[in-house]
């Protein structure tokens, strides 16, 4: 099964402030990961633990890709670095992620 990959308009633009060599290794590992498998595999994919709904963590390279998978599609959260990655974690179990269907 494919899945289909949806960012939103501010990730984009904020991808787009990112070194050019790091934005395009970032989108090689969420084209190449989460197209075909999107869910937990070793290191470079975990799920985050106690928060509501389902979230899972892409890494690539010194960034963090967060997103939620619902039916066929992947929906990133937020794209950041490594040292912003706690931050974001904290915010989010504050949220609610959309329930899986």
């Amino acid at each position: 099964m494919s899945y289909r990959i949806l960012i939103p308009d501010n990730i984009v633009a904020k991808l787009e402030t990112f070194p050019p060599r790091k934005r395009i290794q970032i989108l090689i590992k969420i084209k190449g990961q989460l197209t075909e498998q999107p869910f937990p595999r070793g290191k470079v994919i975990r799920r985050i633990r106690y928060i509501r709904g389902t979230v899972f963590r892409l890494r690539a390279g010194d960034y963090r890709v967060f997103y939620y998978v619902k039916g066929d599609a992947v929906h990133v959260l937020e794209i950041c670095s490594k040292k912003e990655a706690d931050r974001y974690i904290a915010s989010i179990r504050r949220e609610q992620i959309p329930p899986e269907e």
